[in-house]
């Protein structure tokens, strides 16, 4: 089973790679460090908070942490699984004692705010990172669907890479711009556009906003987006190739 999960994960991570590179990521497999990655060093780092008080056994033997603010955080189930937040946990120990940081942050949307301060908190209590080091969230807001409803991928809502970049196609090859194009440099200038589209758009709201994932705005050739700017641009080019 485990060599079959491996061979999943390849798969999987092949076509990450495909994305990156379509997005212009300088990121590769190598700077990738999943949940499994920790699993082995997982029993031990609950034995630890279980033996420093830290963390505690209910009598159905799930392993939780009682907070101040009376909430409560599951580290493992009664049937013997980890739960993210012990992977939190886990991840922040082997990172001070691997890699030494003045800082580590997470990029993660503002949902998981609280989650967040609660793994720093403990943490720090479990002198698992040393005060010097800062600990950071860096949150961001959700992208909705035009219903107001944040797109979930384990609910099927959110399109896959390709998909989205083959939907921003269709709708450009419609526009009347592209109607005089050379078939044989439309494919790159239509890419160009999307990926364009698709990173302006999402950087031009403030960071912690939420917002509607619309192609009439991201795609739009009236202003306020990437392809008005592209525009823009190849039109000011176009003044100075004729003045040489």
């Amino acid at each position: 089973i485990t060599s079959i999960w491996k061979k999943c994960v390849d798969i999987s991570m092949e076509d990450a790679k495909n994305t990156f590179n379509t997005l212009n990521l300088k990121i590769t497999k190598e700077d990738t460090q999943g949940e499994s990655f920790y699993a082995p060093f997982c029993e031990n780092v609950i034995n630890d908070l279980l033996h420093k008080k830290i963390a505690t056994k209910t009598p159905e033997n799930t392993v939780v942490i009682h907070l101040e603010n009376k909430s409560t955080i599951v580290l493992q189930k009664s049937n013997g699984n980890y739960l993210y937040p012990l992977y939190d946990i886990v991840a922040l120990k082997w990172r001070q004692e691997n890699l030494n940081p003045d800082k580590i942050i997470y990029v993660v949307d503002k949902r998981q705010s609280l989650h967040f301060q609660q793994i720093f908190y403990i943490v720090k209590k479990a002198n698992y990172i040393t005060n010097n080091v800062i600990l950071k969230h860096i949150a961001f807001g959700t992208i909705l669907n035009k219903d107001k409803k944040p797109l979930k991928t384990k609910e099927g809502t959110s399109l896959y890479f390709d998909d989205l970049l083959l939907e921003g196609k269709n709708i450009l090859l419609y526009n009347e711009y592209f109607s005089k194009i050379e078939p044989e440099i439309k494919s790159e200038i239509l890419n160009k556009n999307i990926i364009g589209g698709l990173k302006f758009y999402d950087l031009k709201f403030n960071k912690n906003q939420d917002y509607i994932f619309d192609w009439n705005y991201v795609l739009n050739f009236s202003g306020g987006s990437a392809p008005y700017i592209q525009n823009a641009l190849v039109r000011i080019d176009s003044i100075f190739y004729k003045l040489n």
